[in-house]
Formats: C-alpha cells, structure tokens, sequence
C-alpha cells in the first residue's frame, strides 16, 4: 500500500539506528501525545537493544523531575 510507505521506511530507518536520543518539550509531565503516538505505531523489538537517553526542557521548576520518571520507565520497557 503505497499510503503506508512513509511507516514502513520510517521503522526501518528506527532498526537501523545505533542509538537513540528523545528531545522533548515537557507536555503535562509527559512527552507530547503526537510523539508517544508515533512511537505507538512501531513494536518495541524495533527499538530493542540500543543506548538511548532523554533531553528535555521545561519553562516549569521541578516538573522535569516528574518527566524523567514516567518516561524511563515507559523507555526501558520500549528500549530494552
């Protein structure tokens, strides 16, 4: 289905990576739901196996405390 080619170029090129680094805005403690989505569209064993990290930034004090707990965890279940 040519529509879909975009996807499957997009998770070849995610399997094809030797690592990952997320750069995110905070949104509500969180990464952006249009990001988690696109990640959503692809099976975990195309990220599995490779050092990744998170950058992000916040206008907020200590709102980025609570960004890095939540999106480890849901990381290392994607990234590991």
């Amino acid at each position: 289905m040519k529509h879909f080619q975009w996807m499957l170029d997009a998770e070849q090129r995610i399997r094809d990576a030797d690592a990952y680094v997320l750069v995110s805005g905070e949104y509500n403690c969180t990464i952006p739901p249009a990001l988690t989505n696109m990640m959503d569209h692809f099976p975990p064993s195309a990220y599995a196996h490779r050092p990744s990290a998170i950058v992000t930034y916040s206008l907020g004090k200590h709102s980025y405390l609570l960004k890095h707990s939540h999106e480890e965890s849901g990381l290392s279940v994607c990234l590991s």
